[in-house]
């Protein structure tokens, strides 16, 4: 992606993401975001000129974190949002306005995904069926249901080490 085409801007080092995605961190899940956060922390130290994101609705989809967002670019000095979709000018009243109808639609569509998800999901526990794929449980066949004896021994005599150790430790004496 070379969207500083165009742009008067110096060639300067990227904070880039990690090279392999976080998948089970989502702006949506209101969980620490490790890549974002060193991102603010290089945007409030003066590291960055500019933010440069794949679309808008990626970066946010919490309307505080937008408004935090907001406040530490001004705070920087930093005015300049690129994206595949557009840039936004953070500067202006209709730049920070753009932004937020962008991020309210992107929360709508994260929160009505959210709820079919999860109402599927019932429907499915309801039907006594799995939900998704996904890997095998250990200890199972891949249909989840039948059992893989070869592992299932494993976890019995896993289970069964896990009660003698609590069932000392219990006394006191703490086995490490």
């Amino acid at each position: 992606m070379r969207v500083e085409r165009g742009h008067a801007w110096e060639n300067r080092a990227l904070c880039k993401p990690p090279r392999k995605p976080i998948r089970d961190v989502s702006a949506y899940s209101g969980k620490v975001r490790p890549a974002y956060r060193r991102m603010l922390d290089d945007l409030g130290g003066g590291f960055l000129d500019a933010v440069v994101v794949w679309d808008l609705d990626r970066l946010h989809r919490q309307p505080r974190e937008l408004e935090e967002f907001f406040d530490l670019c001004k705070a920087a000095g930093v005015s300049r949002l690129a994206s595949v979709s557009g840039d936004v000018d953070l500067s202006t009243h209709d730049g920070q306005f753009l932004a937020r109808i962008l991020g309210a639609v992107a929360k709508k569509e994260s929160d009505d995904k959210s709820r079919r998800i999860r109402r599927k999901h019932e429907e499915l526990a309801q039907a006594g069926k799995f939900a998704g794929g996904g890997t095998r449980p250990y200890g199972y066949e891949a249909d989840k249901r039948s059992v893989r004896e070869s592992e299932a021994l494993v976890i019995r005599e896993c289970f069964s080490k896990a009660k003698i150790l609590a069932a000392v430790n219990a006394t006191g004496f703490i086995v490490g």
